[in-house]
């Protein structure tokens, strides 16, 4: 004996209103990815106005890392601009990564291991 599953409407119209909201979710959380790396500034091409939009850097640090990155060149990671920036430690480049600063690719968290 064979039986048909019948499918309610208010069931259907629920399933729908879900498959909506979860599509909704996925789009705004990678929206939210991308607009986080666009908020990225990379320490290397970064005008003194640029560098004091990261949290921790004011126009103090700013002007420190301009001048020493036309003084010594680019920064090769995040140990690097640690040595060469007075102020800058393992704590405080972990924290301005995670306020969306980059150097190169390199990760602050590496650093801080290493030191």
């Amino acid at each position: 004996m064979m039986t048909s599953l019948a499918i309610s409407p208010r069931f259907a119209s629920l399933c729908s209103s879900v498959s909506r909201g979860a599509i909704a979710l996925l789009l705004c959380l990678s929206l939210w990815g991308f607009s986080a790396l666009a908020w990225a500034v990379n320490v290397n091409t970064a005008t003194d106005e640029q560098l004091q939009q990261i949290k921790g850097i004011g126009p103090k640090t700013a002007a420190l890392i301009v001048e020493e990155r036309e003084r010594g060149g680019p920064f090769m990671d995040f140990q690097d601009l640690q040595e060469r920036v007075k102020g800058i430690g393992a704590k405080r480049a972990q924290s301005l990564e995670q306020g969306g600063l980059t150097v190169q690719g390199g990760e602050a968290a590496t650093a801080a291991t290493t030191r």
